[in-house]
């Protein structure tokens, strides 16, 4: 085992992506002139490694998130530095079922990715979405 291995993916969605996303508007407000946003996919599989780097079905799963029109589309429609897309696997395992710091409310099921013949989605967050309206109660 490689010790990236034992991380949790709730780890990840409830503390590393929103850490990020704080360096990143940080970054941006210390160095306008450097500024940079980023597209970011999670989702977890098997790697495997030759001479040539990281290769496998699940690495090209997170690219293809990551390359996903409709994530391009939010990362240009939201004021944020980053925009997120989560795997189907990494909601159904971690994103619907409400861990802290995980709002399952704010996923949108917008990406549609296609692996060879095999046609798969992905959830986009949109902190809009979870995020209560205003002047509406319960």
């Amino acid at each position: 085992m490689r010790p990236f291995d034992q991380v949790p993916k709730t780890l990840l969605l409830a503390t590393f992506v929103p850490a990020l996303t704080d360096l990143l508007d940080k970054h941006a407000r210390n160095a306008p002139d450097l500024a940079f946003r980023l597209r970011v996919a999670v989702h977890a599989g098997e790697v495997h490694r030759d001479s040539r780097g990281p290769y496998g079905e699940d690495v090209d799963i997170a690219c293809r998130l990551v390359d996903a029109p409709e994530l391009k589309r939010q990362l240009k429609e939201t004021a944020g530095p980053l925009a997120l897309a989560v795997s189907q696997e990494i909601h159904r395992a971690v994103v619907r079922h409400g861990y802290p710091g995980i709002d399952h409310a704010a996923f949108t099921k917008a990406v549609h990715i296609k692996l060879g013949e095999e046609r798969l989605r992905g959830w986009l967050y949109t902190p809009e979405a979870g995020a209560p309206q205003e002047g509406l109660t319960a």
